[in-house]
């Protein structure tokens, strides 16, 4: 089966755009996707690293210095009790040694505490970020996006897993860790005879009678992301037991596949399949 939601990442790295497939009904113009691309990198811009003063750059300095002085005494240490062998005891090779040790612990504790400290006054003098004017420019770009893919208002949220492939030596091979999905929101909404699916910049239009139905993938997955506005331990998704996988991965068990004839078929995670069946019938398929 082929995911609705393929991108190809074999040129480019980090790709987003999903591959051509007889269901893509539309894509928003180049103009519209220029401007969406320029206010997601807008609002989620990097912070510029802050400038040093050359008071802090002595003290970066120094405190990188000491770091390299420290490791050096304890390898110097280390070699001496490895290399240095004698029947008869050594009480100044020991003493040596022992200095050793004692001034690079010194020397890494004081490289460690000057390095934080220094970090901590360039946290306090970080100028903060405003960007409400990129949120507002990526809102309005998402509206437009939204409105030339003639998406209603009344549409609703859905999750879908994408499916990340790079072809290598003329094979279609996963990009990622199996059962790893880096995860997206689309608007999903019925018009006339089909289930539309509209991501920020394209429109994946199935009739209905196209949709055979669901298969169960009672398996555990993970997604890059928490796209809900309530917790994954609310009262909500409690039954899910959604799990931390990371920073900000969740891990959760069983996702459906939504198979459509031509072989395609797309994935939604368990906690938002009675979003996707009140939209739509999806009989059990168990071949």
């Amino acid at each position: 089966m082929k995911n609705l939601f393929a991108i190809n990442k074999t040129e480019e790295k980090d790709a987003k755009h999903f591959d051509d497939n007889p269901y893509l009904a539309a894509r928003v113009s180049e103009a519209v996707r220029a401007r969406l691309n320029t206010a997601f990198d807008d609002a989620f811009q990097e912070p510029e690293e802050p400038t040093l003063t050359p008071e802090q750059q002595a003290v970066k300095t120094k405190s990188s210095r000491f770091r390299w002085i420290g490791v050096l005494c304890m390898i110097a240490a280390l070699a001496g009790l490895l290399f240095v062998k004698s029947d008869e005891p050594n009480i100044a090779v020991d003493m040596v040694m022992i200095a050793l040790l004692l001034v690079s612990t010194v020397l890494m504790f004081l490289s460690r505490r000057a390095e934080q400290k220094l970090q901590a006054e360039l946290r306090g003098n970080r100028p903060e970020i405003d960007f409400s004017e990129a949120t507002k420019n990526l809102q309005a770009a998402a509206e437009e996006a939204a409105q030339e893919l003639g998406v209603p208002a009344d549409a609703v949220s859905l999750e879908v897993l994408p499916y990340h492939y790079k072809t290598v030596g003329g094979k279609e091979m996963p990009a990622g860790k199996t059962n790893h999905f880096d995860n997206i929101g689309v608007s999903a909404f019925v018009k006339g005879d089909a289930l539309c699916l509209a991501s920020a910049q394209e429109l994946f239009r199935v009739p209905l009678t196209a949709i055979r139905g669901k298969r169960i993938y009672d398996e555990e997955f993970v997604v890059d992301f928490w796209l809900k506005e309530e917790e994954p331990d609310s009262e909500k998704y409690a039954a899910y037991n959604i799990r931390k996988a990371g920073y900000l991965a969740k891990k959760c068990r069983t996702y459906y596949g939504v198979e459509i004839e031509g072989g395609y078929e797309f994935f939604v995670p368990c906690y938002d399949l009675d979003i996707l069946e009140a939209l739509v019938t999806l009989p059990s398929i168990t071949d």
